[in-house]
């Protein structure tokens, strides 16, 4: 067989700040022929922003108007961290940190983002279970259905008060009363810890899935 031919296509360019953070990426198509010749074309650029420890806390994506000659942005996202938490696998959401241009030395809670106009929060969800809480093994408290939608039931004697924690251990929601049915359409999809205290102070564990 014959061997194939390779043409250029498309091509990127990137840049670096002085600390080698990598501060944007320019993509080019090409158009033209071999008679009046080649030209490349502008076509999508991201442009990143970090703070002093090297994490990236600002991306932005735009395209480029050849009409107007100018960079339109597209998305826009601000991302948080939180730099006391260490690293671990990560669940739920996927955070392609082998790829992504960014330092991901401290973990990367969510990124709020703005797209043609609209905002929306993407929150990113990592394994294992917070030092201060741990799943219990007993019976006492049964759940369902689990995954869950909307309402998480919590089937128990003598309950008093239920917490919901996400596996970082921040808590998300406190509810006293009804702690048999708990609202949870609120919360965004991932691995929750669902922590049950009784009447007489014992706590039960369970981990449950949004």
């Amino acid at each position: 067989m014959d061997e194939p031919d390779w043409f250029e296509s498309r091509k990127a360019e990137h840049t670096y700040d002085n600390n080698n953070n990598h501060t944007s990426i320019i993509e080019y198509y090409i158009i033209g022929n071999a008679v009046d010749g080649y030209e490349w074309i502008k076509d999508e650029k991201e442009e990143y922003v970090y703070d002093q420890n090297g994490n990236c806390i600002g991306t932005e994506e735009f395209e480029y108007n050849t009409e107007a000659e100018m960079w339109v942005s597209r998305r826009f996202s601000e991302l948080h961290y939180d730099s006391s938490i260490s690293m671990d696998d990560i669940a739920g959401l996927s955070v392609y940190y082998d790829e992504q241009p960014w330092n991901m030395s401290n973990k990367l809670l969510y990124a709020e983002s703005m797209a043609n106009g609209t905002a929306f929060t993407t929150v990113f969800y990592y394994s294992g279970i917070p030092t201060n809480l741990s799943e219990s093994t007993d019976n006492q408290v049964t759940i369902w259905p689990n995954p869950v939608t909307s309402i998480l039931n919590v089937e128990a004697e003598n309950v008093k008060t239920v917490n919901i924690y996400t596996m970082d251990g921040r808590l998300v929601l406190t509810q006293n009363e009804n702690p048999h049915q708990i609202g949870v359409a609120h919360l965004h999809g991932g691995c929750y810890l669902l922590k049950v205290t009784m009447n007489d102070g014992s706590v039960c564990v369970k981990k449950f899935v949004k």
